[in-house]
C-alpha cells in the first residue's frame, strides 16, 4: 500500500523538453494508493507533441486522491489527473485541477474502465475522460468545471449532478451508452450552465433518463447565436437565459433531439440585444424534435438593452405533437388584429407581406405546408434558423411586437420640436428683442443684449405608421438663452445687423414616466430692420442652430444631435391717436427647419428625423404709450394681444431605417406679452412676460430682458 502526504509547503515541478518528453509531477503505483494534496504539483513541456502529468497513479486495489492544493498540466497532449485503478477510483477536489494544451488536448481528469467518482467543490478546467463503467461527477455548490474540449464517460451508468458552474464553450459531454438503469444528467436549483459557441451534450443512445434542467442554463453573454444541442429528453422547473439580436435576426438556440417530458416548467428569460431592421421577423430558440406540451417554456423576464423601441414580448405556447419550433417573432403591428380561435392553423404570408401581430398572450399556429415532414430539428449552421425554415413547420414559442416607443424613443423624437420650442423662443416678436418699437430708429451704431426664457408643455400629436402607437409624447420644456447683437443705421430708418445665441432646453416626459434631456444649441444669424417716419415697419432675420441633445431615461442615456435654420418676418403699422396712445396691427410669420437630427449612439437602432418644418403666422395688435419724465427719460410701457396659428409642426422620423412615425404640434393658440422699454439717452431698457396658450402648446410662460447702446 501507498499513502502520500503534501503539505503546504509542497512544490513539485517536473519538466521536460522534445517531442518525446514526458513530463510528470507526481507518479506511484501499488496496491492500495492514497494520495491526499495540499501544496502544489506541475508537469511542463512546452515543446510540440510533448505530453506532461500533473499527477499520475495506478492501483490493483482501490485509489483514493484528496486534492486541496493545486495540481497542473501543460503541453500539447496535458493530463492534470491520471487515474487507473482496479475497480473503482476516488477523487475529490477542493483545490485546483488544470489542463492547459495549445493543441486543443486538455484533460483535467482521466481514468480507466473501473467504477470512477469525482467530487468538487474547487476549480476543474479541462476535459473529464472517465472510461468505461458506472461512474460519477458531482460539481458540488462553490465548485466550477470549465469542460474545455470533449469530455466522455464511457459506457455504463453515468451519474452528473451539477450545484455549482459547468463552463461550456466549444464543448462537447458525452455520457455513453447506458448499462442498466440510464445516464442521468441533473442541473440543480444552484446549478447553472454557461453557453458559448456550439455545444453538444449527449445521453447517450435511446437513454431512459431525460436530461434535468432545475437550475438555469444561461446563454447570455451579450452575443446571439450559441448553441447548446441535448441529444436525449428534457425535463425540469428551471430557468434558461438567452440573447435575442433583431439587428442581425439571430438568436441564442436550445436544440433537443427528443421529447419534453409532461410537467415541465422551463422560464426563457430574454435579453433583446438591439432593435430589429424589418417589421416582423422570426427568430427560433428552442427546437424539439420529439413531443412537448403547452407550458414547456413560458416567458420569464425580458430585459431590453438601451433602445429607442418599446418592445412588448407575449408567450405563444401551444399543444402539438410534431416537431416545435419555439421561436421568437419580431413584429411591428399597424392594427389590433382579433385574436384568432386556440389551435385554429393560421396560413403564414408570402415571403415580403405585412405581418400583423397576435394580441399578447394569444396562442397562435403556424400550419405547414401539406407533406412537410416533422421528424427532426431544424439545425442549419451557426445554430440559426431562418425565418424560411421555420414557416415549414409548427412553430409556436414566444412572439415580440414593436409596441412603440421607449422612453428613450420618445425623447429622441421629441428632440426636433424642442429645438424648434427653442428656436421659436429665440426668435419671438420685435418688441421682445428691440423694446417697444413706436420711435424712429436713429443713431449710427448700436450695441445689445438680451436673456430670455420661458416654461411650458408640449403635447403634439403622434401617428405610427407601420409600428404600435404606443408611448408619451406629452412633455414639459423650459427654453432659456443669451443673445447678443450689433447693427449699423443704413439710413435713419433703416438698420442691419448680426447676432449670436447660446441656447438651452430642459424636457421632462409627462404623466410620471422618468425621461429627461437637454438640449444646448449655438445660434449665429442676421437681421434687417425698417421703420418709417409714418410708423410703418419690416423686421426680417434669419438664424441657424447647431444642437445636441442628451437623452436620459430608466434604460440609460443616448444623444442626438441636428441643426435648425429659420426665416422671419414681421410687419405692422403704428397709429397715434390724439392722446398719444400708440396702436399697431401686427402680422409676423416664421418659418422653421430642424434638419438631420440622429443619434450618435452606435448601440442604439439608428433614429433620424427627416426634418420636422414649422410653419407659423402670428395676427395681432399691440398698444403703447410713451411718458417723458422730467429726468428727460423716456418710459414706454406695451402690450399686446395676438393669436398663434401653427400651419404644419410636423415631424417625420425613421428608426433603423424600417419603422416610420410622424409627430405634429399643428393648431392654434392666444400670446399675450406685455412689457416696457425706457430710453435714457442712448441707454435702453427693455424687459416683458408673455404667455402662450392653446394647440399643442399649453400655458407657456416666458419672459425677456434686454440692453441696448447706441452712438
Amino acid at each position: 500500500d501507498i499513502t502520500i502526504a503534501l503539505g503546504v509547503r509542497s512544490l513539485v515541478v517536473a519538466t521536460a523538453s522534445g517531442a518525446s518528453g514526458i513530463a510528470t509531477g507526481l507518479s506511484a503505483s501499488g496496491g492500495n494508493v492514497s494520495v491526499s494534496n495540499v501544496g502544489s504539483l506541475k508537469g511542463l513541456d512546452d515543446d510540440a507533441g510533448a505530453s506532461a502529468f500533473g499527477m499520475q497513479l495506478a492501483s490493483t486495489g482501490s485509489l483514493a486522491v484528496n486534492n486541496s492544493g493545486h495540481i497542473r498540466a501543460r503541453a500539447d497532449h496535458a493530463v492534470a489527473v491520471d487515474l487507473t485503478g482496479a475497480t473503482a477510483t476516488t477523487l475529490i477536489n477542493s483545490g485546483s485541477i488544470i489542463a492547459v494544451s495549445l493543441a486543443n488536448d486538455a484533460v483535467a481528469v482521466r481514468s480507466g474502465a473501473s467504477n470512477d467518482s469525482i467530487q468538487n467543490s474547487g476549480t476543474l478546467i479541462g476535459s473529464l475522460q472517465t472510461g468505461d463503467g458506472d461512474d460519477s461527477f458531482i460539481n458540488a455548490l462553490g465548485g466550477s468545471w470549465s469542460a474545455a474540449g470533449s469530455s466522455d464517460f464511457g459506457s455504463g451508468d453515468d451519474f452528473v449532478r451539477n450545484e455549482g458552474t459547468i463552463q461550456l464553450n466549444g464543448s462537447t459531454i458525452d455520457l455513453g451508452s447506458f448499462g442498466v438503469l440510464g445516464n442521468k444528467f441533473t442541473n440543480a436549483s444552484t446549478g447553472t450552465i454557461t453557453v458559448a459557441g456550439s455545444n453538444r451534450i449527449d445521453m447517450g443512445a435511446a437513454n431512459p433518463v431525460a436530461f434535468m434542467n432545475n437550475g438555469t442554463l444561461n446563454f447570455q453573454n451579450g452575443v446571439a447565436g450559441d448553441t447548446l444541442a441535448i441529444t436525449g429528453d428534457f425535463g425540469g422547473h428551471g430557468t434558461i437565459a438567452m440573447d435575442v439580436s433583431g439587428l442581425h435576426g439571430t438568436g441564442d438556440q436550445l436544440q433537443i433531439t427528443g421529447n419534453v417530458l409532461a410537467g415541465t416548467v422551463n422560464r426563457v428569460n430574454l435579453r433583446v440585444l438591439d432593435d430589429p431592421t424589418s417589421a416582423s421577423t422570426i427568430i427560433p430558440l428552442i427546437t424539439v424534435s420529439g413531443t412537448s406540451v403547452a407550458g414547456s417554456f413560458v416567458l420569464g423576464t425580458v430585459v431590453q438593452d438601451k433602445s429607442f423601441l418599446d418592445v412588448l414580448i407575449s408567450n405563444i405556447d401551444p399543444s402539438n405533437t410534431n416537431s416545435d419550433v419555439f421561436s421568437l417573432g419580431l413584429t411591428a403591428p399597424t392594427t389590433t388584429p382579433a385574436p384568432p380561435k386556440p389551435g385554429v392553423p393560421v396560413t403564414p404570408p408570402p415571403p415580403g407581406a405585412p405581418v400583423t401581430p397576435p394580441q399578447p398572450g394569444t396562442p397562435v399556429v403556424v400550419a405547414p405546408p401539406s407533406g412537410t415532414p416533422g421528424g427532426s430539428p431544424i439545425a442549419p449552421a451557426y445554430g440559426v434558423v431562418s425565418a424560411t425554415a421555420v414557416a415549414s413547420q409548427q412553430a409556436v414559442g414566444f412572439a415580440e411586437s414593436v409596441n412603440g416607443l421607449s422612453n428613450l424613443g420618445t425623447l429622441a423624437v421629441s428632440a426636433a420640436p424642442g429645438a424648434q420650442s427653442l428656436m421659436n423662443s429665440q426668435i419671438g416678436t420685435l418688441q421682445q428683442r428691440m423694446g417697444a418699437i413706436s420711435q424712429t430708429l436713429k443713431g449710427g451704431v448700436s450695441l445689445w443684449a438680451r436673456v430670455f426664457g420661458d416654461s411650458g408643455t408640449i403635447d403634439p400629436s403622434h401617428n405610427a405608421s407601420n409600428f404600435g402607437q404606443g408611448g408619451n409624447f406629452g412633455f414639459d420644456q423650459s427654453n432659456t438663452g443669451e443673445e447678443i447683437g450689433i447693427d449699423v443705421a443704413v439710413t435713419d430708418e433703416l438698420k442691419a445687423g448680426l447676432l449670436v445665441a447660446k441656447d438651452q432646453a430642459n424636457q421632462h416626459l409627462d404623466q410620471g414616466n422618468a425621461g429627461s434631456s437637454r438640449i444646448k444649441g449655438t445660434t449665429g444669424g442676421g437681421y434687417i430692420t425698417w421703420i418709417s417716419a409714418t410708423g410703418v415697419y419690416l423686421d426680417a432675420s434669419f438664424r441657424a442652430m447647431d444642437f445636441t441633445d442628451r437623452l436620459h431615461a430608466s434604460a440609460g442615456e443616448a444623444w442626438v444631435k441636428g441643426n435648425a435654420d429659420a426665416f422671419n418676418v414681421e410687419t405692422g403699422k403704428t397709429w397715434t391717436l390724439d392722446n398719444g396712445l400708440q396702436i399697431a396691427p401686427q402680422l409676423q410669420y416664421t418659418w422653421n427647419r430642424v434638419n438631420d437630427v440622429k443619434s450618435v449612439s452606435e448601440t442604439l437602432a439608428g433614429f433620424r428625423s427627416n426634418g420636422d418644418t414649422s410653419s407659423r403666422g402670428r395676427l395681432g395688435v399691440m398698444v403703447s404709450k410713451s411718458y417723458t419724465a422730467d429726468s428727460g427719460t423716456l418710459w414706454t410701457p406695451y402690450v399686446s394681444v395676438s393669436a398663434v396659428h401653427e400651419f404644419d409642426g410636423s415631424n417625420r422620423y425613421t428608426i433603423n431605417d424600417t419603422f416610420f412615425g410622424e409627430t405634429s404640434t399643428q393648431g392654434t393658440s392666444a400670446l399675450v406679452d406685455a412689457g416696457i422699454n425706457v430710453k435714457l439717452r442712448n441707454l435702453s431698457f427693455y424687459g416683458g412676460a408673455n404667455w402662450l396658450d392653446g394647440g399643442a402648446m399649453k400655458s407657456f410662460l416666458g419672459g425677456q430682458v434686454g440692453l441696448r447702446y447706441s452712438w
